[in-house]
């Protein structure tokens, strides 16, 4: 890939990218996405405005997988009433390899940072799968790395 940042993923906007595919092997997580936002002040970005890039590779390097949930719900009448809870469903460790092969055309919505230290870096991937279910998969890795091979249009605001 022409194009690299590490340990810099705040260089970035990740809301309404689609999730191609994640890729599990070699003890990382790489997260194959389009509509990547690469930020004006990314280093990279010679232009100094915010860019779309092509089709983008993020790498969690040594990465584990320490929590995946589906997200609940809460709704409520025009009174304020609750009419209906579902609450936050943990997976089980032995089903996330299933759930991330689900993960093919789907929107990530954000990567928030939980932790952020040389050689220990938390992160949480929000993702839809369909229109009513919400999984936050939080990942642990040494390291993270964005590639990606050229440039596309510019964000428009």
């Amino acid at each position: 890939m022409r194009f690299q940042t590490v340990n810099a993923l705040n260089l970035f906007r990740f809301e309404e990218v689609t999730v191609k595919e994640i890729d599990l092997k070699n003890k990382a997580v790489t997260v194959i996405m389009d509509a990547l936002i690469v930020k004006g002040n990314n280093p990279n970005n010679e232009e100094f405005v915010d860019r779309f890039a092509d089709t983008a590779n993020v790498r969690f390097q040594n990465a584990r997988i320490t929590e995946v949930v589906k997200e609940g719900y809460k709704y409520y009448d025009a009174n304020d009433r609750l009419l209906e809870e579902e609450p936050d469903q943990p997976i089980p460790v032995m089903e996330y390899e299933a759930l991330l092969k689900k993960c093919k055309d789907v929107y990530l919505f954000d990567i928030i940072s939980l932790k952020e230290e040389e050689g220990a870096y938390e992160y949480q991937l929000g993702m839809d799968l369909n229109e009513s279910d919400t999984y936050w998969i939080t990942i642990g890795c040494t390291e993270t790395i964005v590639e990606w091979e050229k440039f596309k249009n510019k964000v428009m605001k």
